[in-house]
């Protein structure tokens, strides 16, 4: 792999304190333009001749594509009559529901996936109030207005510190939590990182309506890619492009939750989580993963998964999107998940690449490093 970029641009005074609050402190989350008054409410009284969608058709009750009744985007595949879990796939801060696209392509069909476009990203309308309470609230009235059972939440990034807070505020909702490298970047350890964010919303706030990319724009989106992904091959001109424009739709919210923190809760013991992270992930550390999935030694172990996929950086739905299918497909009950590697990928686990970060995976895989993390 080539030579990862050297940051250059350094914003500076109150623009780059709001900008990188709004990076570390705060993520997206779900949120609709109107709540429900009372979204449990919901779940337990359903309109009349609708039940749930794993028991109703599900061409009447969910179209593979439409929006919600506050305009929420959403788009659903795979049967929701079966016995199969739903999935639900939260996406992380700048960006929308296509960044899944390379899982969905590698799922099983008949596993049932809803994709939620995250309010203010995209082509879903934008909320006044950016919470944790407020956000946790509309994406509960989402899940019930879908009649969606109890489901396995997926949050990428800062996606799945808005699923930690739903886990918590509607158990009855959440059958299963997971965390793909889900957290907070950390402003010590990638200040630059943080400034080169910054500077990208800089371009992009220079930039006229409607007209394409400047080459410097396209330039400083990439090598924030580039840092992002282990891969440097999916980083295209495509990529940089799509993210050009998930990231001008959304900046507006960005800096609207900056003002709130996003502190993380940990999960109830009892409920099942499963952390997945990339092995060369430099944007959210593994801590993210022992805290916000509850891995501190006082959970039931059969409760407790960790999963390392070692060819990938943060960017993992893009870059082993066949081996996060796989975990998926088993927490859907299309597998049994202990008979996946708890590594899978081509590259070892080696403590010299990342001593720290070593340690903290040997913590969430209870002290020994699995074997099949030696690498292929």
């Amino acid at each position: 792999m080539g030579s990862r970029p050297t940051w250059t641009m350094a914003p500076t005074g109150a623009a780059v304190f709001i900008l990188m609050l709004t990076l570390v402190l705060v993520r997206p989350g779900v949120v609709l333009a109107q709540e429900a008054e009372n979204p449990n409410e919901a779940i337990e009284n359903p309109s009349p001749g609708v039940e749930s969608v794993r028991r109703a058709s599900p061409a009447a009750t969910l179209p593979l594509e439409g929006r919600t009744t506050s305009g929420l985007r959403f788009r659903t595949r795979g049967n929701f009559d079966g016995p199969l879990l739903p999935l639900v796939l939260l996406h992380g801060n700048f960006d929308s529901m296509e960044t899944w696209d390379p899982l969905l392509a590698e799922l099983p069909g008949e596993v049932p996936v809803v994709v939620i476009e995250l309010p203010g990203y995209g082509g879903s309308p934008a909320l006044q109030e950016c919470t944790p309470a407020a956000y946790t609230a509309a994406l509960s009235a989402a899940l019930a207005e879908l009649y969606l059972p109890p489901v396995v939440l997926v949050g990428h990034s800062h996606g799945g510190v808005v699923a930690s807070h739903l886990a918590a505020a509607h158990p009855q909702q959440v059958a299963h939590l997971v965390l793909l490298s889900a957290g907070f970047i950390d402003p010590i350890d990638r200040g630059d990182l943080l400034q080169a964010i910054a500077g990208v919303l800089g371009l992009i706030a220079q930039q006229a309506t409607g007209v394409a990319p400047s080459e410097e724009l396209r330039l400083a989106i990439r090598n924030v890619l580039l840092d992002a992904a282990a891969k440097d091959e999916i980083v295209d001109p495509e990529l940089v492009d799509a993210y050009a424009e998930r990231i001008a739709a959304c900046q507006t919210v960005a800096l609207q939750m900056s003002y709130n923190v996003w502190a993380g809760p940990e999960p109830a013991e009892s409920l099942p989580v499963t952390a997945v992270w990339g092995w060369k992930d430099t944007w959210v550390s593994f801590a993210n993963a022992i805290q916000l999935g509850g891995f501190t030694g006082t959970a039931p172990a059969d409760k407790r998964h960790f999963f390392l996929l070692t060819d990938s950086g943060h960017l993992a739905h893009r870059e082993q999107p066949a081996d996060l299918a796989r975990i998926l497909s088993a927490l859907a009950g299309l597998e049994d998940l202990t008979a996946i590697p708890p590594c899978l990928g081509r590259s070892p686990v080696n403590v010299n690449d990342n001593p720290y970060g070593y340690s903290l995976a040997l913590q969430l895989f209870g002290g020994t490093l699995p074997p099949q993390c030696a690498g292929n």
